[in-house]
């Protein structure tokens, strides 16, 4: 989807972590429809199963839905080059809807563009079934500390 960098393939039984992570996530789980696809290091990719419960009045599927959507995958890139368990969140994230979309399997794919000692910048794009672009989103997020 994009001209970033060539990523490097992630162990297989990371990438099932990532996969149990989503799959697990209280917001996966309430909205439905979340699959990750695939991720290497710096990127992911997540498809969602839009159906009616993500669709506005007007039958279109709302912005935050697909603002959810792209959040998830970069913070997938993101998580795809840590494995510690300092968490890293969105301290700011802008999306452009470049279509409206109705009922569609939408993909998203997400990629690190920098890394930096605690933030890193993302961008990611969503795109329907024929491959139109629906959504083009940047975010930075920062590593957190605990305790």
């Amino acid at each position: 989807m994009s001209d970033s960098p060539a990523t490097q393939a992630l162990p297989p039984a990371r990438v099932e972590q990532l996969r149990a992570r989503l799959a697990h996530a209280p917001f996966a789980r309430t909205l439905g429809g979340f699959q990750l696809l695939d991720a290497q290091r710096g990127r992911a990719r997540i498809r969602l199963h839009v159906d009616t419960r993500h669709q506005q009045g007007g039958g279109i599927v709302q912005g935050g839905i697909i603002a959810t959507l792209v959040d998830s995958t970069m913070a997938f890139a993101v998580m795809s080059l840590t494995t510690d368990d300092h968490p890293f969140v969105t301290i700011e994230m802008k999306v452009n809807f470049m279509a409206p979309v109705s009922e569609d399997d939408l993909m998203a794919e997400g990629w690190v563009i920098h890394e930096g000692g605690r933030t890193l910048v993302c961008e990611c794009e969503v795109r329907d079934s024929q491959g139109k672009l629906v959504a083009k989103a940047l975010s930075t997020f920062v590593r957190t500390t605990r305790g």
